[in-house]
């Protein structure tokens, strides 16, 4: 954990020029260069994790939020669903 605050205050501290506009400036053009690149730029280094590799167990961290949060968003569709139809497609039959 110590090295990780290390690693953050180190890139915290370190100083960015901010770059002037070329002709045709966008906001999204200073945003990558200001923004994106010093952030995806960053290394921190994770420990090991009871003797697990850093990167083995990040191929299990990454896609939880993703695996977690489909689940939810499909459970909310069927709850729509029912609403709508009924949950047996009752309201499909009925005639307005």
């Amino acid at each position: 954990r110590t090295t990780m605050i290390s690693a953050l205050r180190r890139v915290a501290t370190r100083p960015h020029a901010i770059q002037r506009p070329r002709r045709n400036f966008s906001v999204f053009d200073w945003w990558r260069e200001n923004v994106i690149k010093p952030i995806h730029g960053a290394r921190i280094k994770l420990p090991d994790v009871l003797g697990v590799p850093a990167a083995t167990y990040m191929q299990f961290v990454y896609p939880v939020p993703v695996v977690v949060g489909g689940y939810y968003v499909m459970q909310w569709a069927i709850g729509r669903s029912h609403a709508s139809i009924g949950p047996r497609g009752e309201r499909l039959r009925e005639r307005p």
